[in-house]
């Protein structure tokens, strides 16, 4: 994965499949969904080709703006691991939004409450993860299918 320098998504390069040599235009995460490869059925992944959005590039660069501020660094100072951070915190953001939709299967956080540290929470610890569950994620994206 690697992040676009002109909107923070991110993005996977893949090889062409009919010239290995060259490559496929970026390519964005687009939903999960059942795929059939020699008559198995495999469920993983669906990317589509990526192409910014205006807002995006706009928010983007607000948000690179925002963090050079904090920093006390001009924006074009902002190296590739920088960006990485900013681009996952605000994947993370995304991520959480989503998820906060539905009861979580795994904590069992309700609709709108953060995922529990499991590890800790056998010890009687209530912490926050940093991340939600990932079955709770694909439980969201699942009801968006279902509606």
């Amino acid at each position: 994965m690697s992040i676009h320098s002109d909107c923070g998504k991110e993005i996977r390069w893949v090889h062409r499949d009919d010239e290995p040599d060259r490559w496929h235009p970026p390519l964005e995460f687009d939903h999960q969904g059942y795929v059939i490869v020699d008559d198995v059925v495999i469920y993983t992944n669906i990317y589509k080709r990526h192409d910014c959005d205006p807002d995006d590039i706009k928010a983007w660069l607000d948000l690179k703006r925002n963090q050079a501020m904090a920093k006390g660094i001009d924006v074009e100072d902002i190296d590739a691991k920088e960006e990485r951070i900013i681009a996952k915190e605000q994947q993370r953001d995304l991520y959480w939004a989503e998820a906060l939709r539905v009861e979580c299967p795994v904590c069992e956080a309700e609709v709108g409450q953060r995922c529990y540290n499991m590890s800790l929470w056998k010890k009687g610890i209530e912490e926050h993860t940093k991340n939600p569950h990932p079955k709770r994620l694909m439980d969201s994206w699942k009801a968006d299918r279902e509606e």
